[in-house]
Parts: C-alpha cells; sequence; structure tokens
C-alpha cells in the first residue's frame, strides 16, 4: 500500500524524525488501533541504504518503509548485477521523495497468493541499483488468522493470538448434560440447544444449619424454618442493647454485660462521694469534685474533696476506735470510753483532786489546801486543820476544844442556847405557845452593860445638876437596855 504522507497531520514538524514519529502514528492505527497486523515493523529509506536492510517478520505482520529523503521506491525482485528482476509480488511505484511512505502486510492470503522459497521476499530502490536493496523474511506460525483455529467444537471461542491458537470455553455452553452439573442438589442441570439450564426442584435437602428443621429445595437453594433462640454462630446472636454483648454458646444465645458500658449516668455510680459520675458514649466518665465530705475517720476536721478522694485535716492526739476496748490506757482512774468513733477519757469521781493535795475530794476533809502548803492524810494543811472540828481552824481559834455538838461563833467559842422570854402578860412563860426565845446574855456582855448603867446613872447625876438634857437621855437609854437584857 503506497501512502503519501499529509504534512497538515496536527502536531508533525517538518524534522525529518519527527515526520517519520507522525507517520508511524497515521499508519500504525486507525482510531487508535493496528490496521489488519499484529505487529508494524518500520524501514526507513535513507541514501542508499533500507535500515534495517533484512527484516523477519511473523506472519500477518506489517512493514512499513518510510522516506526520510529521495527519491525512492519500493519494489520486490531481485538484481543481476546491475540489472533489476521484478518479481510482481509488491510496488510502491515510481520514485518519489518524502514525505511518503509504503506498508505491506504478510498475512496467509498474500503469502499464499505470492509463494516464495522459505518465504523470503527480496526487494531493491530502482533509482539505486545496485547500491540499495533488502529482503523480509516471513516466519509462519500455527495460524496468521482466527479462521485457521476452527477445531469444530461449538463451546469454544477459536482465536489465533500471536500465531499460535487457542481454544476458549464459552461460558454456559455445553454439548451433554453432563456438561452442565453445577453441584446444586436444588437444581435440575440440563444441555438444551447447547446451553446449560438449571431448573429449581423442591426436594428434600440439608442445608447444613443446625438451627432449621423441615429443610427443602426452595427457589434453588436448600433453605429450612428456623428454630427461635438457636445459633451457630456469634453473628446469630443480636441485640439492641449496646452494653450486652451476645455469643452463641453451644447452640444458645448468651447475653453478657459489657464491661465499663452505660447507658445512663446512674449506671456509672462508682461509689466514690468526690466524683461526679457521667455516661458519656455509653462510657462512663468520673471527674473529680471539690464538694464537703466525710472520711469516716472521728480523727480528722474539715473534710473535703481532693483529686477525687475524701481527706480531712488530722485533729491533734487523737485516737481513732470502733469498740471501747480500743481505748484502755491502763489507767484506774479513768474512764475510758469510745465516742463517735475516738477515744474520750475522764477521771473517776473517787480520783478527783481538784486542790492537787495528793487527797482524792472523796477523802480530803480539807478540799480547798493552798497549793504552797503540804497536807496530811486528810487532806488538810497546818492553816487547815480543826481539832475540836467546830470549823474553826486552830489558827483561830480561840476556843480550840470547843464541846462537839455545840455551836460556836467565828472565833470558834461555843454560843449559849436560846433562853424563852414570855411576851404575853399573865401566861407562865415556859407554856405560853408565843413565847418567844431568845439568846442568854453573856456574863461578859451583861459586866460590860452594867459598867454603862453606871456610866449612864452619873451621866444622868451629872445631867440634873448641869441640866443637860443629852445627858440625861443616855443615862436613860443605858438603864432600859440593861433591864430589857436582864442583867
Amino acid at each position: 500500500m503506497f501512502v503519501p504522507l499529509d504534512r497538515s497531520a496536527p502536531d508533525c514538524e517538518p524534522l525529518v524524525g519527527a515526520i517519520v514519529g507522525c507517520a508511524l502514528a497515521i499508519f500504525l492505527s486507525v482510531d487508535g488501533q493496528p490496521v489488519n497486523a499484529q505487529v508494524v515493523h518500520t524501514v526507513n529509506l535513507l541514501g542508499t541504504q533500507f535500515t534495517p536492510q533484512d527484516l523477519s517478520v511473523d506472519a500477518g505482520d506489517t512493514v512499513r518503509w518510510v522516506w526520510q529523503d529521495g527519491p525512492h521506491n519500493v519494489e520486490s525482485g531481485t538484481l543481476d548485477g546491475f540489472v533489476p528482476l521484478p518479481d510482481g509480488n509488491f510496488r510502491s511505484g515510481d520514485p518519489v521523495f518524502p514525505p511518503t511512505a509504503f506498508e505491506l502486510t504478510f498475512d496467509l492470503a498474500f503469502l499464499q497468493g505470492h509463494p516464495m522459497p522459505d518465504d523470503v521476499y527480496p526487494y531493491y530502490c530502482i533509482a539505486h541499483v545496485p547500491l540499495m536493496f533488502g529482503t523480509v523474511t516471513v516466519r509462519r506460525g500455527a495460524c496468521v488468522v482466527d479462521a485457521d483455529c476452527t477445531d469444530q467444537d461449538p463451546c469454544t471461542a477459536d482465536v489465533c493470538n500471536q500465531g499460535e491458537c487457542r481454544h476458549d470455553v464459552v461460558a454456559g455452553c455445553c454439548t451433554s448434560g453432563a456438561a452442565c452439573d453445577d453441584a446444586n442438589a436444588c437444581t435440575d442441570d440440563a444441555c438444551v440447544g447447547g446451553q446449560c439450564q438449571f431448573v429449581p426442584n423442591s426436594r428434600d435437602c440439608d442445608d447444613g444449619n443446625t438451627c432449621t428443621r423441615n429443610d427443602t429445595c426452595r427457589q434453588g437453594a436448600c433453605r429450612g424454618d428456623f428454630m427461635t433462640g438457636c445459633c451457630r454462630v456469634d453473628a446469630d446472636c443480636t441485640t439492641e442493647d449496646p452494653c450486652t454483648a451476645t455469643a452463641c454458646v453451644d447452640g444458645t444465645c448468651v447475653a453478657t454485660p459489657v464491661p465499663g458500658c452505660c447507658a445512663a449516668d446512674a449506671d456509672c455510680d462508682d461509689g466514690n462521694s468526690c466524683t461526679l459520675d457521667r455516661c458519656v458514649g455509653n462510657a462512663c466518665i468520673h471527674d473529680p469534685s471539690d464538694d464537703p465530705c466525710d472520711d469516716q475517720d472521728a480523727c480528722t476536721a474539715g473534710d473535703a474533696c481532693l483529686a477525687g478522694a475524701c481527706a480531712g485535716t488530722p485533729i491533734a492526739d487523737c485516737v481513732p476506735c470502733f469498740v471501747p476496748s480500743d481505748c484502755d490506757d491502763t489507767d484506774p482512774c479513768t474512764k475510758d470510753q469510745c465516742v463517735d468513733g475516738r477515744c474520750v477519757g475522764s477521771t473517776l469521781p473517787e480520783c478527783l483532786d481538784d486542790d492537787a493535795d495528793g487527797v482524792a475530794d472523796l477523802e480530803d476533809a480539807c478540799p480547798q489546801t493552798p497549793a504552797d502548803e503540804p497536807a496530811d492524810a486528810s487532806g488538810c494543811s497546818e492553816s487547815q486543820r480543826d481539832s475540836d472540828g467546830d470549823g474553826v481552824a486552830d489558827a483561830r481559834d480561840a476556843c480550840p476544844d470547843s464541846p462537839a455538838g455545840e455551836g460556836v461563833d467565828e472565833s470558834g467559842c461555843t454560843v449559849p442556847p436560846p433562853v424563852p422570854v414570855d411576851d404575853m402578860p399573865g401566861d407562865d412563860a415556859s407554856e405560853d405557845e408565843d413565847d418567844v426565845a431568845r439568846p442568854a446574855p453573856r456574863f461578859s456582855l451583861c459586866g460590860a452593860l452594867g459598867f454603862v448603867g453606871l456610866f449612864s446613872l452619873f451621866a444622868g447625876w451629872w445631867g440634873l445638876r448641869l441640866g443637860h438634857a443629852a445627858a440625861r437621855r443616855v443615862g436613860h437609854r443605858g438603864a432600859t437596855i440593861a433591864r430589857r437584857l436582864r442583867c
């Protein structure tokens, strides 16, 4: 085939290499596919040389001669010295200048129509005899075209691929029912018109599922009735609860809680009053709080939450306890108790000693002993001793031997008992219920009043002489006091 090259083809430059490339692109394909060829071989015409000079191709390949300068032509035949001997197998025409190309496909039809010994085709350029000549040797394969590969089997697609026949099996094609076995017990297999047919049946079958019963072929597949609660794999067990995991155990679905999963804040209670428990995305979050709390320790105060834990300030000298025996300090004079979780001790009454004189208050005859005075066994110091027991210390007692049971004055001396006084005229003083008991006058007091009375008499006499009314009144009062005291 002789084809002149078109310089107006897109992207073709006037340079020789570019012309060759564009020419190859034009003649290699139509819509991107090779033209009646499996492989295209290029031979360049330049000066007095075909490059390559001797070329070997497979049957079905195409050879393209491309003019790089000129004038040139391509003509099959041999040379006898300077004499060309054309054989008429192929000719591009008279010598011409580029851009020009000539191509020829050496397919089975060409080979059969133009046979040559050993399939070697010589050629030359008539303008440059005897310098410019070459050969094309064709290697025949098992085939040239697909028709060369027909095996008369309707179930194969016969293809000639690079000189080799390939017989691809046609899907679904058959020659007998045996060729249509789909290994499915629920279909009846047959070959009809070269095509396999698979007709569903309703035979009994086994679907291999232990959780189904009444297995039969249905719509070309073995199916059974599912038994509620039965399972084969974990996927058979489902739940809508995100906090429950299901698994198939011995053919039964078993549900177990998902550790740490939650559906509401209430599910996240960790029992710690110092955390704020929340459920976020089915996961529990425990944020520390700073709220007041109780650390259950009686020996701390000001309890508060800190970093998710309850802690308080220790109370000095505090001993925690659970039972009274935790508080025993082995001191016989203390009463040890466990009160609100901590030990509380108190001194026993029989051990109290308020004045710290070494004598217990219950046995201390003098409970107010001064701190700087030693006490005797009764708890009394020298300044507190009262030998006669009249309530007046010996150091202040004017009468240290007062009889027991008799009243004494502040000086420690006895006071005479009261004497009844008849205050109703005509009554017996000893019988009258309205008699008034008056203290008996002491001798010393009457003596003193007697002196006063003498003085008053003297004053009254002196007043008579002097006529002084005041003196007379003094004398009169003195006499009256003495009479009332019955001195």
